[in-house]
């Protein structure tokens, strides 16, 4: 869908608008995938967006202490996951996660 279309034209174009004022690059990517560009350009101005940002962060400080680390949530528990996982242990833990809950 649309989100996946903003997420590949971010990553193509990172030159265009990895720069001080990144918004008006923004605004017209946006507007080149007919996305609704007042309504993007209302949420590029509000301070909304990086408010729900920050207090995930402040959130989860103190739950993450080394790099990489991974949050799995679902229904309300969670588990951290601290360094690196092999791939096929981490299908195994979502799956579990997935199928079973935390097991509580």
């Amino acid at each position: 869908g649309m989100f996946w279309e903003m997420h590949d034209s971010l990553f193509a174009t990172v030159d265009q608008w990895g720069v001080d004022e990144p918004d008006p690059e923004l605004v017209a990517l946006a507007g080149g995938l007919d996305l609704d560009v007042e309504e993007f350009e209302a949420c590029l101005a509000s301070r909304e967006p990086l408010e729900r940002v920050i207090a995930d962060i402040y959130a989860s400080m103190g739950a993450v202490s080394s790099t990489p680390s991974f949050i799995v949530l679902k229904d309300g528990q969670g588990s951290v996951l601290r360094g690196s996982q092999a791939p096929d242990d981490f299908v195994a833990l979502l799956e579990g996660v997935i199928e079973e809950g935390f097991g509580e």
